[in-house]
């Protein structure tokens, strides 16, 4: 575990020396299990203890008190097994659990992992068309013909008008119907 710590700590920032976070002068600041078990926080602990003594006047103690104890202390960080994983959520607290295999994925045979060719960014795989452009001496394009259309070409500023002027019909249509349903006091619409 602690040599993937290590690289994901020189992945993470930026090359500094494994095992630690450093400042900007190369001084160490503090041990990654360090670091991870500050992060991890502390617990509370109750503790009981209880006292017994027998003889010619016997007595019996009761001693409870309340303790604090981080959650993983830094060689438990370090001696922590491969197979689990600690996740961080910021204002979440810390939660242990197994890792995943990602080999036991459904999808993995779709990865060079599952014998898939090896991904490479950028080749187009699915494409349906294809365009060339040759050079062509512009004597030689055909003419082509007009096509008359009965569409325009609208801006920003004439769609906007044409939908605020559908909503100031609305909204007259709707005083106009309110007013045809007032009624008289004589219970005839008015």
């Amino acid at each position: 575990m602690e040599s993937r710590i290590h690289r994901e700590v020189y992945v993470r920032f930026g090359g500094e020396e494994v095992g630690d976070l450093l400042s900007q002068d190369g001084k160490a600041l503090i041990s990654l299990a360090y670091y991870v078990s500050e992060l991890l926080g502390k617990e509370t602990l109750d503790t009981n203890t209880f006292g017994k003594s027998t003889g010619r006047n016997g007595n019996y103690s009761t001693n409870y008190q309340q303790t604090g104890r981080e959650l993983l202390t830094p060689d438990e960080v370090r001696m922590m097994d491969n197979i689990y994983a600690l996740l961080f959520i910021r204002g979440e607290r810390p939660i242990q659990d197994f890792k995943f295999d990602i080999l036991k994925h459904p999808n993995v045979a779709l990865t060079a992992d599952g014998k898939a060719d090896v991904y490479k960014h950028g080749e187009i795989t699915n494409s349906v068309a294809t365009i060339s452009i040759e050079k062509i001496a512009l004597g030689d394009v055909p003419d082509m013909e007009t096509i008359e259309t009965d569409y325009e070409l609208l801006s920003d500023e004439d769609i906007e008008q044409i939908f605020e002027n559908i909503k100031e019909e609305k909204q007259d249509g709707k005083s106009e119907k309110q007013k045809g349903n007032k009624q008289a006091p004589d219970g005839k619409k008015g």
